[in-house]
Order: C-alpha cells, then structure tokens, then sequence
C-alpha cells in the first residue's frame, strides 16, 4: 500500500512540476505567410479574461535568408480594432507596458526578442492586453518548460551570409 502512494505521489509532482506544453503540426500564427502550416508548442491560459481564452505559442519563421524562434500570445476571438498595448510581467520581475502597436492580425500579439528570451527561462507569465476599446484582457500563464518546448521546435538561429 504504501508503494502505490509513494507512486501516486511521484506522478502528482511530475506532472504538475512543469507548463503542459503542446508541440503538434498547427498554424503558424507569427508566420508572414497566413497559410503557414508547421511544428508549433502551445501552451494555454490559467483562465479566460472577458469570455476570451488565450494560448501562448511558439513557432519557428522559416525564410530562405533567415530562420528564427517567434512566439506570442493568441486569443480565441478578435479584439476590437486599432493600436494595442499590453503589460508584461515575468516571475517577481517588475511589469513592462509596452506599445501601442498597430496591430494585422486582431488575434494575436507578437513578442520582442527580449520577452521571447525571457520567457525561455520564467516559470511564470501574467500578461494585460489594452486595446482602444475596454474591455482589458488579464492572463496568467505556467511557462516552466517553455525552453524544453523551443528545442523540440528544433529552430536554428540563423542567417544567410
């Protein structure tokens, strides 16, 4: 008996130590081609903000000049139209606003070079959108893991000479 709740046990932590990320063939959201399909790692919001659930992604851009990992975050439906800004905050890190942005896809944000690599090493990301239009958008995220899911994107950072 006592073996079945050690087990127990060590199955609770381990799955519980790390973001479920999911890499699977998906749409590339961050792609400049709408079309581009590919290996993409998701991982999803701890809750809804306003009816609109969110996801994390990563994908890697693939361009025959250059190759590189992107990621952002991408909502379930359109926010309102025009420029949008948002906070971030990684760990205990104190929040940056960013923005605003004008914005092609009204589904998604985009993050910097900065935030991309920051997120590689954060356990944990609570992320505000501010569109023109209320409502904003709240969400916290488990990103522990996020640079275990990156590799397996097998994205090369790269540029032709």
């Amino acid at each position: 008996m006592k073996r079945i709740s050690v087990l127990t046990s060590v199955i609770f932590f381990s799955s519980t130590a790390f973001a479920e990320w999911h890499v699977r063939q998906g749409p590339q959201v961050f792609a400049f081609d709408p079309r581009g399909i590919g290996v993409v790692a998701t991982v999803s919001a701890k809750s809804p903000s306003n009816g609109i659930s969110a996801h994390l992604q990563l994908e890697c851009f693939v361009h025959p000049e250059l190759m590189s990992l992107y990621g952002g975050i991408v909502l379930s439906r359109s926010t309102p139209t025009g420029p949008m800004s948002y906070r971030i905050q990684f760990d205990d890190a104190p929040s940056m606003t960013q923005g605003p942005f004008s914005r092609v896809n009204l589904t998604s944000q985009s993050f910097s070079d900065e935030e991309r690599k920051a997120l590689l090493t954060a356990r944990q990301l609570r992320i505000t959108l501010i569109p023109t239009k209320p409502p904003e958008l709240s969400y916290e995220f488990d990103v522990s893991g996020a640079a275990t899911a990156a590799k397996t994107l097998a994205c090369k950072e790269y540029r032709r000479p």
